[in-house]
């Protein structure tokens, strides 16, 4: 029995894990979209050192999950969601990545902010906060697990909106850019900002995956599983 807990002790240390990180790399996308929004360099700065630790986050639970595999060797219930937690953790790690890359361009392009209504034509804002809803949602089915919630996470606003709005903006950016031509080199620039939002859009979906199994994989562990 000792073992037993030492084994479900490990396991929900490796979950802590992946919720920290998880915070870490929604916060990373708030402030993301507050320093494109704002062209505020100086948080810019900041998202780009914070990276290191959602860099170290992920090299832990990589670390730890394959220890625990080793050690432990889990049944088909306990792979599965442990597996599910380490793909959650390496595509957190690249929405990380994207987030740093956004910082950097922004950097990069110091010298000129984007359009104000170019990016609200496009709903840059309302992208960004449809993603971290998102993100937030899954974090919420994981912990503390909540299947009800889950349930209805696959038919959300958030995730319909996005897809409508992925399909329409380049029709906007043209539109935009022909009846003003003098933004056509700002445009570009938004062209490669909308390319990571849609990056990101793919991992939170694939995040969102992940999060079915685990949470489908936990509804068979024993009612008196340790929480």
């Amino acid at each position: 029995m000792e073992g037993f807990v030492s084994v479900e002790n490990e396991f929900f240390t490796l979950l802590e894990d992946v919720c920290r990180i998880w915070q870490l790399v929604i916060l990373q996308v708030e402030k993301a979209k507050q320093s494109l929004l704002c062209h505020d360099l100086d948080l810019a700065g900041e998202i780009i050192t914070r990276e290191k630790r959602v860099d170290a986050y992920a090299l832990k639970i990589e670390s730890d999950t394959v220890k625990h595999i080793d050690r432990n060797n889990p049944n088909a219930i306990d792979l599965k969601m442990t597996l599910s937690l380490k793909k959650i953790s390496n595509r957190l790690e690249r929405i990380g990545d994207i987030a740093e890359e956004i910082a950097s361009q922004l950097l990069h392009d110091n010298a000129e902010k984007l359009n104000a209504q170019l990016m609200e034509d496009l709903q840059f804002e309302r992208i960004f906060d449809a993603l971290t809803a998102l993100l937030n949602d899954c974090l919420s089915a994981i912990e503390p697990e909540n299947s009800i919630l889950f349930e209805k996470i696959p038919n959300t606003d958030d995730i319909f909106y996005l897809h409508a709005i992925y399909r329409n903006m380049f029709d906007t950016l043209t539109i935009s850019l022909q009846s003003n031509p003098g933004l056509i080199l700002n445009g570009l620039k938004v062209f490669q900002y909308i390319d990571k939002l849609e990056r990101i859009g793919d991992y939170c979906r694939s995040i969102m995956e992940d999060t079915v199994i685990y949470v489908d994989a936990k509804a068979l562990k024993p009612k008196d599983w340790i929480e």
